[in-house]
């Protein structure tokens, strides 16, 4: 008898143990459909579309992207390493991540209306949120088949819209462009494509805005300023040895037009 209520004892502590991993897992599961789609830091929002230049931000464009029924929160920031954190449910609206940054665990939580996401850094006694993107953005698919948004919201906060060439005689001449957020171009015969600079070895190149124009076939690089509506494209000559890794200065203006909407 008493061989049996040990068997009893050890098959009910092994259902209560099976039983709360289960509960714990459905609670990560839950929070993920709660936040599922892609958060952007709100520092970086608003500096973006106050700047209006790449160069004049501090830091990089951190985002966090959650995928419904996964336990997993993946970060991302612009030109750097993706990499998979644990998530662990704290609350209906609230998360716990463990060694997110330089504190042991980092709780996360959700506002009542579903769109800003912050958590306290604890060492540093600060502040921070992210804010929900909208689906249209997560377009570039990831190698692990999620999708970021970061790229695409960024073409739209700094460029995306219909341009007038300025400096045209006659208005029959004058030539029409857009830049979409998806990085396509329509208007420059020359090219299809464009890429704004973020981060990484294009960064390094010059102190300036850099934004590549390309076909498919053939590339080629340019400054970039936006002022008024105004945006000015500059050619950019390269400054030391041709075998070196480039330095690039701005050179002659290429280019003026006027954002239309």
């Amino acid at each position: 008898m008493a061989k049996f209520y040990r068997y009893l004892l050890f098959g009910s502590t092994a259902l209560l143990l099976y039983c709360c991993g289960g509960t714990k897992e459905k609670a990560s599961s839950d929070i993920s459909n709660l936040l599922a789609g892609n958060w952007i830091s709100k520092n970086y929002s608003d500096s973006l579309a106050l700047c209006h230049s790449m160069k004049k931000l501090h830091g990089n464009c951190e985002e966090l992207i959650f995928t419904p029924g996964s336990d997993t929160m993946w970060t991302i920031n612009v030109g750097l390493e993706v990499y998979p954190l644990k998530i662990t449910s704290n609350g209906e609206h609230s998360f716990r991540i463990n060694k997110f940054n330089q504190d042991d665990f980092t709780d996360f939580t959700l506002s009542a209306d579903g769109m800003l996401l912050s958590y306290d850094y604890k060492k540093f006694k600060e502040k921070y949120s992210f804010v929900k993107m909208p689906d249209i953005f997560a377009r570039e698919e990831l190698q692990n088949g999620w999708k970021a948004a970061s790229t695409y919201f960024i073409n739209q906060q700094l460029l995306a819209g219909d341009y007038d060439e300025l400096g045209a005689q006659e208005p029959t001449t004058r030539k029409t462009f857009s830049f979409n957020a998806d990085g396509s171009l329509q208007g420059m015969e020359e090219y299809t494509n464009y890429s704004i600079c973020t981060g990484g070895d294009c960064s390094s190149m010059c102190d300036k805005d850099l934004i590549n124009f390309t076909n498919g076939c053939n590339e080629e690089m340019f400054h970039w300023q936006f002022s008024n509506d105004t945006l000015t494209l500059f050619h950019v000559d390269q400054v030391n040895a041709a075998d070196e890794f480039p330095v690039l200065e701005p050179g002659e203006v290429f280019m003026m037009m006027v954002r239309t909407e």
